[in-house]
């Protein structure tokens, strides 16, 4: 089998190609709206682990964050609703769950605004904080597990 394509055109394809990918992962990492605001898993509970500049008022570095909530929907907020990869998951039962959690998180995104119960440090009475829901997220919002994971694409690609 004799192929009378040059090398260079396609390497120059599969790299033109995997750029594009990189860019469509990009965008599509950053269309879900921002928060102001990153959570962290600490033992059994949920806690703002950053704030953004357009950080919501009422909620400080090291809070501890119990519910969301926008219009009907609501969701106490559990550490593994934050896992980075779900295929750690042990039992099928709990991917299950995982998905069907984040399907309702993700619903409560489309609002303009949700609120969050929120438990100031030292966790003391919650209150309610009403969270603007932002436009798309900066490219600097996205997790370091993310560059890694597109980087490790493209270079395999």
């Amino acid at each position: 089998m004799y192929n009378d394509r040059p090398p260079s055109r396609i390497l120059s394809t599969g790299l033109a190609l995997a750029v594009l990918l990189f860019l469509v992962a990009v965008y599509l990492a950053v269309q879900p709206p921002a928060l102001g605001l990153s959570l962290a898993p600490v033992g059994d509970q949920v806690v703002v682990s950053r704030l953004g500049k357009a950080a919501p008022q009422g909620v400080q570095l090291g809070d501890r964050v119990l519910v969301v909530r926008a219009g009907a929907l609501a969701l106490e907020l559990e550490p593994g609703d934050l896992l980075a990869e779900p295929d750690d998951v042990a039992l099928y039962v709990d991917y299950n769950r995982f998905f069907a959690r984040q399907a309702v998180l993700w619903q409560m995104q489309q609002a303009s605004s949700l609120q969050l119960l929120v438990s100031a440090y030292p966790f003391t009475d919650a209150e309610w904080v009403e969270v603007r829901l932002l436009g798309a997220r900066a490219l600097t919002d996205l997790p370091f597990n993310f560059w890694y994971q597109v980087a490790c694409g493209v270079y395999h690609a």
